[in-house]
């Protein structure tokens, strides 16, 4: 008995273009071009849920640790019995005699 014989054979039409395509597999839905296409969609649309999902999870965790130098500054600060404007001006200001930054372009 050859393989052949066991195999049934469909005709079918392409669900996107209509084209119909003979001798093919049970479970074929799109002509070869249409297949490609329908892939290429697919992965393009994961790529932009994946890119979108990791930008909201990097600004989460840029946020959470800002939040979290915040409230240590602010515990710094009332250790140090200042407010936290005061603490913050102590902590960023610069020595005496430092003048600005210059650039010189040469």
């Amino acid at each position: 008995m050859k393989k052949d014989q066991n195999c049934k054979i469909y005709t079918r039409t392409c669900v996107d273009c209509g084209r119909v395509m003979e001798q093919v597999g049970p479970t074929c839905k799109r002509c070869p071009a249409c297949a490609a296409k329908h892939s290429n969609l697919l992965q393009n649309r994961q790529r932009a849920a994946y890119a979108q999902r990791e930008t909201c999870r990097r600004r989460e965790a840029q946020t959470a640790e800002s939040r979290r130098q915040l409230h240590a500054d602010a515990l710094a600060a009332r250790q140090a019995g200042m407010s936290y404007g005061k603490y913050m001006l102590t902590k960023n200001k610069k020595p005496a005699g430092a003048g600005a930054p210059t650039s010189s372009k040469g």
